[in-house]
């Protein structure tokens, strides 16, 4: 990595230039994140309602086989997304 984008000099240079390209970058990543979220909430419920649909009660074991990735589901958001669509379904009280 070239040295002057390490440079503190650029901050202190253009302050604001850098402060709004911090910014954007945030609200980047920050839209990457829930883009990415939703599309593996999209994937794991296609997978609880193929269980469902075919009898077969969709636990978190039985999810995570059918997932592209199935170490998403160990995130505390996933896991609280699949008890909720469990709930919806009537396999939860």
């Amino acid at each position: 990595m070239p040295t002057y984008l390490n440079s503190p000099k650029l901050y202190k240079l253009f302050p604001e230039l850098c402060y709004q390209i911090s910014k954007r970058h945030k609200e980047y990543r920050n839209a990457c994140t829930l883009e990415k979220r939703n599309q593996v909430i999209h994937e794991m419920n296609e997978a609880i309602f193929k269980l469902h649909k075919q009898g077969k009660e969709p636990t978190l074991a039985q999810v995570r086989k059918l997932l592209t990735k199935p170490g998403y589901t160990r995130d505390q958001f996933f896991q609280d997304a699949l008890f909720k669509t469990r709930q919806e379904l009537g396999y939860e009280n």
